[in-house]
């Protein structure tokens, strides 16, 4: 969440109104990594690689969070690099 916290709220606290939809985002945002990057070489290949990203552009868009939407492209890019990086802690 340190991710999205600094990319869509400037480092800034979440605001209250924002932490049960931003909380419940991230739980289907990491439940679709699982799923989807336990193939392998999975980070090998582009185009499961842009589905994934587009599927979490997808989720972040109707969570009806304004400061995510605002940049939600950046912020599903942010996710995946982030993702690639803790391959082995999502795929436990």
């Amino acid at each position: 969440m340190t991710t999205l916290r600094a990319l869509a709220f400037d480092g800034n606290g979440v605001p209250a109104e924002h932490l049960p939809r931003l909380k419940g985002l991230m739980s289907r945002v990491v439940e679709t990594l699982q799923d989807t990057i336990d193939i392998i070489d999975f980070w090998k290949k582009p185009i499961e690689v842009k589905k994934l990203r587009g599927n979490i552009d997808t989720e972040i868009l109707p969570a009806g969070i304004p400061q995510l939407t605002e940049r939600h492209e950046r912020i599903a890019v942010e996710i995946l690099k982030l993702a690639e990086k803790r391959h082995t802690e999502l795929t436990r």
